[in-house]
């Protein structure tokens, strides 16, 4: 991906994805994640402002990714408000899947990949995953069990694999500089489960 003037969440979309893979600390278990692709649609307009999803990627062992992005900057939308965003990206993929096949809805230069792969996977994984001082921001104004026993909610009324993750502050500002457009680089590619 090519330089960008962000210094918030598409930062850390660009500098997640150059990275090219993360790790998915679950405590005693890590799982690797390779991106295949990013801010992609999946809704066929031509409204520029269409939802797309913030990252595609795959486990090793061959496991859809759908991945949505929350960083703390300043004000940030709700958790749930990021569940709910993943649960309509993958409801928009189940509905457009022939679609977004048949018109080979990718970034050209990108690991190629079947949207219909994704649709009828049985249960692929969904993540939130924010910096850190998002979930400390948040956390500290929800209560953590609430919020665990909502998403455990979503799981087992809709047989999904809904996670989440914490990954670690960036200093964007710092990166970017006086350059006017820059990379994004994130200082570690390993994801710490919150829940």
């Amino acid at each position: 991906m090519g330089e960008i003037s962000s210094k918030g969440e598409t930062a850390f979309q660009r500098g997640i994805f150059n990275a090219q893979n993360v790790l998915l600390n679950y405590g005693e278990t890590v799982r690797e994640i390779q991106w295949l692709d990013i801010e992609i649609p999946v809704v066929l307009n031509k409204n520029r402002r269409r939802p797309c999803v913030d990252l595609i990627g795959i486990t090793l062992d061959d496991i859809p990714v759908i991945c949505e992005l929350k960083y703390h900057k300043s004000k940030s939308d709700h958790p749930i408000y990021g569940v709910v965003e993943l649960l309509m990206y993958y409801y928009y993929i189940r509905c457009n899947y022939e679609l977004l096949d048949k018109y080979d809805i990718h970034h050209t230069g990108l690991k190629k990949f079947e949207w219909s792969f994704i649709a009828n996977f049985e249960s692929p994984k969904l993540l939130l995953v924010a910096n850190k001082k998002y979930w400390n921001y948040w956390l500290n104004r929800i209560d953590k069990e609430t919020f665990s026993k909502q998403i455990k909610c979503f799981c087992d009324k809709l047989n999904f694999n809904i996670e989440c993750f914490s990954a670690d502050d960036e200093d964007f500002e710092s990166q970017k500089g006086e350059y006017e457009k820059y990379t994004p680089v994130i200082s570690s590619n390993r994801w710490m489960e919150i829940i």
